[in-house]
């Protein structure tokens, strides 16, 4: 009987490997899936970096296109946007409206940005929906500056997430003041 024990596993042993197997493989699955949704969220705050940085520019190239054109207020397309909510966009609409600057409520939709098949991103109602929303303020800080406060929100799962951020803009030139 002894030497019958001696050359196989019992029904427990087995059931106790496949358990502690099971455990191990079920950590390192939970592991991968973790390490994957943090990689992604890390993705989108990277892409929501830029896209606030973008919008800096082109709020930028708007104070500049106004000293360009020799407007008397650097402000210009701007204004509109103290203390309301605006989304700001790079590329024209699909009818080659330039559709740079506008007001918007986030959460609604019409502040999301949508990608074209080449990968740009903008403002737009016929192309493929991102998560991400971009809006911003203005507040005037003194007379030849604006506090600029830019804000991109995404959700990503059932998680929402947002990347805020400041940047100062002045009047460069010191010319073209407020009308007021």
């Amino acid at each position: 009987m002894n030497s019958m024990n001696n050359k196989g596993f019992t029904l427990v042993e087995v059931l106790v490997a496949v358990f502690v197997v099971s455990i191990a493989l079920g950590g390192a699955f939970t592991a991968a899936q973790l390490s994957l949704r943090y990689s992604i969220t890390s993705q989108n705050r990277v892409v929501a970096f830029y896209l606030a940085q973008e919008g800096f520019e082109l709020i930028k190239n708007v104070r500049d296109g106004n000293f360009q054109e020799n407007l008397n207020y650097w402000l210009e397309y701007l204004d509109e946007c103290e203390d309301e909510t605006c989304r700001i966009s790079a590329f024209p609409d699909l009818d080659n409206t330039w559709e740079t600057i506008s007001l918007c409520t986030p959460g609604s939709g019409d502040c999301l940005l949508r990608m074209s098949d080449d990968g740009r991103m903008w403002h737009t109602t016929s192309l493929l929906v991102t998560p991400f929303e971009r809006y911003f303020t203005i507040e005037k800080t003194i007379d030849d500056e604006i506090r600029v406060d830019m804000t991109i929100a995404w959700t990503q799962g059932s998680n929402d997430y947002t990347f805020e951020t400041v940047e100062y803009i002045s009047n460069w030139r010191g010319d073209h003041t407020d009308p007021q």
